[in-house]
């Protein structure tokens, strides 16, 4: 991982160990400091989380199908890459698709606040 595509409170884990969530509370050159941790974790040693449907409805996303929606916001897993839709029930015409590729949490929180100016929280 790279210390520059990280936020404050995005969420990784340690590598090998499944159940160690970490929420980054500072972030240095080669390092990451987590929530209730005072000591830094190299970034050789933490690995982003996958992106599942399991923390997309995590995140108060609610999902129909494939497709989760949170606000104006969805998600449609049956897609790879993910897309992130504006959606806009009114007029298809005006329906703004943001295509990127979203494999991981910390890429989701980040682009969710990019989007909307608001974190996205566990429920």
């Amino acid at each position: 991982m790279k210390a520059a595509e990280l936020r404050l409170g995005n969420f990784i884990t340690i590598k090998h160990q499944t159940h160690n969530l970490i929420e980054i509370r500072q972030i240095f050159e080669d390092a990451v400091s987590a929530k209730g941790n005072r000591l830094g974790l190299g970034l050789d040693v933490v690995e982003p989380i996958p992106l599942t449907e399991e923390w997309l409805l995590k995140f108060g996303f609610d999902g129909k199908g494939r497709v989760f929606s949170k606000g104006d916001y969805g998600f449609d897993l049956g897609i790879t890459p993910f897309f992130l839709q504006k959606l806009d029930s009114i007029e298809l015409q005006k329906t703004i698709w943001v295509r990127t590729e979203v494999k991981h949490v910390h890429q989701l929180q980040n682009l969710y606040f990019s989007l909307t100016g608001e974190e996205l929280k566990i429920k």
